[in-house]
């Protein structure tokens, strides 16, 4: 379901705030109607289950956090760029919403889900493998270090992207993501 209508596009933002506010567990339909404002039936005409609303939540946030901008425009930009240029997005992204960090990095969310577990383990495997091309990219240009393979670097680096946003997360936005995701990417290029 990649289209949605603008009640759909209702339900999927206020299920992301009652999950960023509450988890998982205050994510029930009786809770989706009060706070859109419409009956949990009305729900229903919508998505057929919870289960389809937290797919619909997935699929928003691939869409919204440019898995699929990965590698673009490639020859315009220096691999360095492009990595900076991904990670300040989806700083951006995480800071104009943060109900989509809450769940991204929710384990809890998709614990006992297995098709939610294998749509997000596709979403990462497609991503870290975009990443290790732009990466293997920079190698091949001379522009990032070649004596580590670009799997362990591609883990690396979105590993403290992961890790800074968690961190920013749970101390409830208390610091300015965007400027700790700049200093982390300054800190990453001199590695690379």
């Amino acid at each position: 379901m990649n289209e949605f209508t603008d009640r759909q596009k209702q339900i999927i933002q206020a299920s992301l705030e009652l999950i960023a506010q509450s988890g998982i567990h205050g994510l029930t339909i009786k809770n989706i109607s009060k706070k859109v404002g419409i009956t949990e039936p009305a729900i229903y005409r919508h998505f057929e289950n919870k289960n389809e609303i937290l797919l619909g939540i997935i699929s928003t946030i691939k869409q919204n956090t440019g898995v699929d901008k990965f590698g673009q425009a490639t020859e315009k930009f220096t691999a360095c760029e492009i990595i900076r240029k991904v990670f300040t997005m989806h700083a951006q992204q995480f800071t104009e919403n943060p109900s989509l960090a809450a769940v991204i990095f929710s384990e809890e969310l998709f614990d006992n889900n297995s098709d939610l577990s294998a749509t997000i383990r596709t979403i990462m495997d497609e991503s870290q493998i975009k990443f290790i091309n732009i990466i293997l990219n920079g190698q091949a240009d001379g522009e990032i270090i070649d004596h580590i393979d670009a799997e362990q670097l591609a883990l690396m680096i979105m590993g403290a992207f992961r890790l800074l946003v968690t961190k920013w997360h749970m101390s409830n936005n208390s610091f300015d993501l965007q400027k700790k995701t700049a200093n982390l990417l300054n800190a990453l290029e001199k590695l690379i």
